[in-house]
């Protein structure tokens, strides 16, 4: 899935080792301040350990004036600068246990081989910016999610596991069996 969501809607777009990768925000109200140093806190929660060394600048190409939301899309890109894609030209023709390499071959009949394309950990810089983003609209939600694993491989590596997600402080009507019942979903401050 390259978009998410119905009242907020998230689509990304670009690949691991390609120039850039990025999304398109829809939905976000007018008047919001944006955070942008609460966006800079959590890519650099994301970033810890990562091997590959961007920097993750983000260019806010459409939505904002002065940091403020005008309520049209949210459009932004963060440029690959540590674009490495000759690393991976081994690959080219071996799939990787864990990746969605094959998945990706199986479905669309070709794949990108260059770090995994848009199964690339690198792909979830655009998610952390979209969500942070959606945690500024409502700061009173609290999201706390734990990931559990079976007994790793002696690879160090696993079979699977279960993410549990726990959500609190959610408005009794920002959500509905049938979305036409919604009702006022975004507040100003």
């Amino acid at each position: 899935m390259n978009t998410y969501g119905e009242r907020f809607r998230v689509t990304t777009y670009g690949e691991s080792h390609g120039l850039a990768v990025g999304a398109v925000i829809d939905g976000c109200p007018a008047g919001i301040a944006i955070d942008k140093e609460a966006i800079r806190t959590q890519l650099e929660r994301r970033q810890s350990g990562a091997p590959r060394h961007e920097q993750d600048a983000i260019e806010w190409l459409s939505g904002l004036h002065d940091g403020v939301t005008l309520g049209t899309p949210l459009t932004f890109v963060i440029r690959n600068r540590d674009q490495r894609p000759d690393d991976y030209q081994p690959l080219e023709h071996l799939f990787r246990p864990g990746h969605a390499d094959y998945t990706y071959f199986a479905k669309y009949g070709q794949r990108d081989h260059r770090g995994g394309g848009r199964a690339s950990a690198r792909e979830t810089v655009a998610r952390v910016v979209a969500g942070t983003v959606a945690r500024q609209l409502m700061p009173e939600v609290s999201i706390q999610a734990t990931a559990s694993f079976p007994t790793p491989l002696p690879a160090d590596d696993s079979v699977g596991g279960t993410v549990s997600c726990r959500i609190e402080g959610c408005l009794p009507a920002s959500a509905s069996p049938c979305s036409a019942n919604w009702g006022p979903l975004w507040r100003r401050p």
